[in-house]
């Protein structure tokens, strides 16, 4: 088309609906089909092909209200804008130099195309234009232009946009550089055949940043120990404008930051485990591990355990290592495999002193610690233990007692018990090795000097056929009856008396080691020989225990006599026995002292005993 100062080519953008004539008309290629108001957009571009100035408008084709769908259509063109408003990037051109035969050769002009800024978060009218690329050889041909790589037609698509015909490279979105800083694209021109023109030229977009982004803490809470301490020098300076007439001084300040517990105490791991043998106590079981980030060794460090869950009885606790803040899971009470093979135990861990007002965050930290029992051989049982059994004294040898048996802990395990007499002080008793029954090997004698208030104890042994083998202890406590089998006898055994009548009085008593009603009351009576005896002497019942020894005649000589006295106990069936009370007569002086006993032991000397005291006299001589 002439437009009386030269020629314009006219194109319609990239459109394979629509076509436009030489002369400015718009017409469709192919058949439409346009419902309602619905209207199609598209770009003219008009080139001077002399000045190369482009222009371009945008026409809005829709239905005319009245018009059916064959009629015609109604154009609306927006106003033409030249696009040398936006700045343009010309790809390297090439000049003429002459070789040395004469002929001309073309040249490649080599820069380095200058980026394009962008600002991020634009809020202008997209697709917003940029710059335009532009080839000087479409002075003489026809061009299409095109760009390549990321937000082009590498992913992310579509952010920039290039008019094939004018070259014109867009932005069809805000920008963000904080996810992209920065584009870097490829331009390229080809002729209508898809034939490449110039080579392709590259093209830097950078994302310039705007303040669109908050600063944010990089902590939520920051902790005062990161820096315990901080020293800073202050300089105090006069009031002189000139810093070098002014005087100055400088002090420094120590800041010292101190700690609160603004930081609960965290156990490292959700689930502890631990073992440990049964019936062990004072033993620790597992080692619970904390993190505080608190200062070490304060009360906002230190830190307090406790179990919440899974220990009904008491048997573990959890005592703190001052050291290293652990809690030690410690036995205090024997645990039976028999009865419990594991515990779930819930424990909690808090600092000694309450969180920082202000603080969110829990104040203690909760773990599960799993404890496994250990199985042990452990020692038989009696039971009961002590077993105590009352029977008479005096039952013969080989007379069954009792049964003393003993119970293996580890009822799962099937071992077999033997027993064994660990201790019998009189040899009494024996047992049987499998069943455990008790007899007699000896007659039980309750005056035996082994029992004590009426009690002996035997001690037995129950042993088991594990591995290693395990042996418990059990004592039989047998309360002895008394019976009435020792007849009594006179105490003491020997007295002196003075040959005058006056004072010629003796006081005996009667000994049994039975108990009542075995012992006393006692009967004293003279034996029936010699006959003598009831002429030189009476014999008088003071009470049940005691009686007194008096002489009848007038005067009795000096020796030594045998006197026959029976006592009897009040035992049912009583019993009788005479004994000889030996006294010594002797001559007295007015205080009722012997003086002659010298002689009267040696007449009562034998002969053999006399011979006796003789030689030893002559051997220390």
């Amino acid at each position: 088309m002439d437009c009386g100062r030269g020629k314009v080519w006219m194109e319609v953008g990239d459109s394979s609906d629509f076509g436009v004539s030489g002369d400015g008309v718009v017409f469709a290629l192919r058949r439409l089909s346009l419902v309602g108001n619905e209207e199609a957009v598209e770009v003219i571009y008009a080139r001077d092909l002399q000045s190369k100035q482009v222009w371009k408008t945008r026409v809005h084709l829709h239905l005319h209200p009245q018009a059916n769908s064959t009629g015609p259509l109604q154009v609306k063109l927006d106003d033409a804008t030249l696009t040398q408003r936006v700045p343009e990037i010309l790809f390297p051109w090439r000049s003429m130099v002459v070789r040395g035969d004469g002929t001309l050769r073309r040249v490649k002009r080599d820069w380095v195309i200058p980026p394009i800024n962008v600002a991020e978060n634009s809020r202008g009218q997209f697709p917003e234009d940029l710059v335009r690329i532009r080839s000087d050889r479409d002075n003489n041909r026809m061009l299409r232009y095109s760009v390549t790589g990321p937000g082009a037609d590498q992913p992310p698509t579509g952010i920039f946009i290039i008019s094939p015909i004018s070259g014109e490279l867009s932005v069809t979105k805000p920008l963000d550089r904080e996810h992209i800083s920065n584009f870097h694209l490829r331009a390229h021109a080809v002729d209508l055949n898809g034939n490449q023109v110039e080579n392709p030229i590259d093209i830097v977009i950078n994302v310039i940043d705007q303040n669109d982004n908050r600063p944010e803490f990089t902590h939520t809470i920051f902790n005062g120990t990161k820096v315990t301490q901080y020293t800073l020098i202050i300089q105090a300076t006069d009031m002189e404008g000139n810093p070098t007439y002014g005087l100055s001084n400088t002090a420094t300040t120590v800041i010292r930051v101190t700690d609160v517990n603004d930081n609960p105490p965290e156990f490292t791991t959700d689930t502890f485990f631990g073992e440990v043998h049964e019936n062990r106590v004072n033993v620790i079981v597992a080692n619970l591990t904390v993190t505080d980030k608190d200062q070490p060794h304060t009360t906002a460090w230190a830190a307090v355990y406790r179990i919440i869950a899974g220990d009904p009885t008491g048997r573990f606790s959890i005592p703190t290592d001052p050291t290293t803040n652990e809690g030690l899971l410690t036995v205090v009470k024997p645990i039976d495999f028999e009865l419990t093979r594991s515990f779930m135990l819930t424990v909690e861990a808090e600092n000694e002193v309450p969180l920082a007002r202000g603080m969110h965050l829990p104040r203690q930290s909760t773990a599960t610690v799993s404890v496994r029992i250990l199985d042990i051989n452990e020692s038989p049982e009696f039971s009961p233990n002590p077993k105590s059994i009352k029977l008479e004294e005096g039952l013969p040898a080989g007379s069954l007692l009792t049964t003393f048996t003993a119970q293996d802990p580890d009822r799962f395990l099937r071992q077999t018990i033997r027993y064994s007499k660990m201790h019998d002080p009189a040899n009494w008793l024996e047992i049987d090795p499998v069943n455990g029954r008790i007899s007699t090997i000896a007659i039980l004698d309750r005056e035996s000097p082994y029992v004590k208030n009426n009690l002996y104890n035997v001690t037995f042994m129950a042993s088991d056929n594990g591995i290693p083998p395990a042996s418990g202890t059990g004592t039989l406590q047998m309360y002895l009856i008394d019976i009435n089998d020792n007849s009594p006898h006179v105490f003491p055994p020997e007295v002196e008396m003075c040959e005058k009548p006056h004072p010629n009085a003796i006081n005996i008593t009667a000994s049994d080691p039975d108990l009542a009603p075995n012992g006393g009351p006692f009967a004293f009576e003279f034996a029936s020989r010699p006959s003598d005896v009831r002429r030189n002497w009476t014999l008088h019942r003071i009470n049940g225990e005691h009686a007194q020894l008096l002489l009848r005649i007038g005067t009795l000589a000096s020796g030594i006599y045998e006197v026959p006295i029976m006592i009897t106990d009040s035992g049912n069936l009583p019993m009788s026995n005479t004994s000889y009370l030996r006294v010594k007569v002797c001559q007295c002086d007015l205080h009722g002292d012997c003086v002659d006993m010298e002689r009267i032991i040696a007449a009562g000397l034998g002969t053999g005993a006399i011979i006796a005291i003789l030689i030893c006299i002559i051997i220390l001589l």
